[in-house]
This record gives structure tokens, C-alpha cells and sequence, in this order.
């Protein structure tokens, strides 16, 4: 992964959620995020595990969408080329950041998964 993409998915999980990176042996990287705490109340429509990803992986996270739906947590998925289009700003990290304050804010978004 290419450091300034690297940053950028750093910068947009820190905008989400506490982020919590841990150096593990053999040069691994865990990453950990914990629950956004929202002032949003609790609505069927919610959604509160977000999912954005390319066109290319939707069809491989629709069964995980499914699942953390099962378990209680209202999931939907999310592509760029949609969001590129409905939001505004000077490039796609600032159209997804738009996104995931627009998720969190009205949708009671507590969860976001970036999959590229």
C-alpha cells in the first residue's frame, strides 16, 4: 500500500472511531476500532455498520453486510463511484469523509469498514 494511501485510510478510520494501532512481531499491524459514542437516536432506518468499497469487491462484502445485519447491527454498502457523485468535495477522500459524516450524523452510523 503507498504511504499517502496508507495515511489516508489512517485519517478517515481516525475520523470514525478511535483508532488504536498496535506493533505486533514480524512486522504486522494491528488495527482496532472502537464504537462511536453518537447523539443519534435508534431508528429502524439506521445504519449503523457502514460498509465502502469499489464496484469490484460489493458482490465479496454482501455476504458479511448480510451477516452483521443478522447479528443486529443494520449494514449497508457503499461504492465510490456513488459516492463520487452524490457528495461533494476536491477529491474522492474528501467526497468518502463527507459520507461518513453524512452516515454518521443522520444514520447513527457507529461502524465503517473501508475495503479496497
Amino acid at each position: 500500500m503507498k504511504k499517502s494511501n496508507l495515511i489516508t485510510l489512517i485519517a478517515l478510520l481516525g475520523l470514525v472511531g478511535m483508532l488504536t494501532l498496535s506493533a505486533v512481531p514480524n512486522s504486522v499491524i494491528s488495527l482496532s476500532i472502537t464504537e462511536l459514542k453518537s447523539s443519534a437516536g435508534g431508528s429502524s432506518d439506521d445504519v449503523e455498520y457502514l460498509i465502502i468499497t469499489s464496484s469490484i469487491f460489493e458482490s465479496q462484502l454482501e455476504p458479511l453486510a448480510l451477516w452483521k445485519s443478522q447479528k443486529g447491527l443494520n449494514a449497508k454498502i457503499e461504492i465510490v463511484s456513488e459516492i463520487d457523485y452524490f457528495y461533494s468535495g476536491y477529491d474522492t477522500e474528501a467526497r468518502i469523509k463527507a459520507c461518513i459524516e453524512d452516515y454518521y450524523t443522520n444514520n447513527g452510523t457507529k461502524f465503517v469498514l473501508l475495503a479496497f
